[in-house]
């Protein structure tokens, strides 16, 4: 499980990482023992293998999206705390209200340690390490605090273990209930407040995706629509996307998002966006909403815009779209 996590998702090596520092805490007279290297080894011999493979494949350690999202000061994000990083794990806090679990959760830790430690160490080493981690890479732009989904569940399993001790002062009072069951029911409306507020007062956690796989399939529709009919061979697109309109059409993705464009990912917009864009690659097609077109300043290459010509919107007329095509596609489209 862990390898699988590891592969899917960067931070996924944390949780192997943190449950090999508590097994090596816990079993601190075991630390050599096979068991131990055995667990160990079923991760880091195909997690490695799988990163050599990966480097003489791409000749980079990491995906793409990692040099597109993490820059060279992402560890200074950490002491800053001004920066979006810090923002984003403020404002899970704030809008899911799970802020009221963490206190009870710290205060608690060390009774719940000195008595499960064995199943809840690695969980409270968890809660300090992903917001670090969420920081680190600058948080996330969508909603729904995606980054964070899954520190959630480890918050609510240690507030009901942090009620435990709740329940059992408590339990004097009404012995004829377990502890356990009544750190249960002192818990439990909490839990039910922050899901009621979750789901019904916070719009960030309702919002649905923004592009549904219906609107992908029609715009790769559409640009092979516009692509057939002016006969045009070998096209390619500039566009905010990596990959998904493609799979549906007979072109080539430029990504402006920068996550599946190799150059974008380490160069940046600014750095060398017109010699990689107008003289270089020549897209066929300009297609960009507002945010990304002004980020990357397409106003400065004036007589490279010059080359292609305007066209009414192909998608979404409500948003302002930047929506171009390239004029010599129709003077000789065979070399287009």
């Amino acid at each position: 499980m862990f390898l699988a996590l590891s592969l899917t998702r960067p931070e996924g090596a944390i949780y192997f990482f943190v449950a090999l520092l508590t097994r090596i805490l816990i079993e601190r007279k075991k630390v050599f023992h096979w068991k131990l290297f055995l667990w160990g080894g079923l991760f880091l011999v195909p997690f490695t293998l799988y990163h050599i493979l990966h480097f003489f494949y791409f000749r980079d350690i990491f995906p793409n999206t990692y040099y597109a999202k993490v820059d060279s000061n992402g560890i200074f994000r950490l002491i800053n705390l001004d920066k979006q990083g810090w923002n984003y794990v403020w404002q899970y806090f704030k809008n899911t209200r799970y802020l009221i679990f963490l206190p009870v959760v710290i205060l608690a830790g060390p009774i719940v340690l000195r008595k499960w430690s064995r199943d809840f160490l690695g969980l409270y080493i968890l809660v300090f390490v992903v917001p670090l981690y969420v920081v680190w890479v600058a948080g996330d732009w969508m909603c729904q605090y995606r980054f964070l989904s899954h520190y959630s569940v480890i918050l609510l399993v240690l507030f009901f273990a942090a009620c435990i001790p709740i329940g059992k002062g408590l339990s004097r009072f009404m012995p004829r209930f377990e502890m356990e069951k009544l750190a249960f029911v002192f818990a439990l409306p909490f839990v039910l407040l922050a899901g009621w507020r979750v789901f019904v007062e916070t719009p960030a956690a309702r919002m649905k995706p923004s592009t549904h796989l219906l609107c992908v399939k029609e715009k790769g529709d559409k640009y092979n629509e516009i692509f057939d009919q002016a006969l045009i061979q070998n096209p390619s697109v500039l566009e905010v996307d990596i990959g998904a309109t493609s799979w549906y059409g007979r072109y080539e993705i430029i990504d402006l998002a920068k996550l599946a464009d190799y150059h974008f990912a380490r160069q940046g917009w600014r750095t060398y966006f017109g010699d990689y864009i107008f003289r270089e690659r020549k897209p066929t097609i300009l297609h960009s909403q507002e945010y990304f077109t002004r980020m990357s300043a397409w106003d400065r290459f004036s007589r490279e815009l010059s080359e292609y010509a305007d066209i009414n919107p192909l998608f979404n007329k409500a948003s302002p779209y930047f929506n171009r095509i390239r004029k010599e596609t129709f003077c000789n489209p065979s070399t287009a």
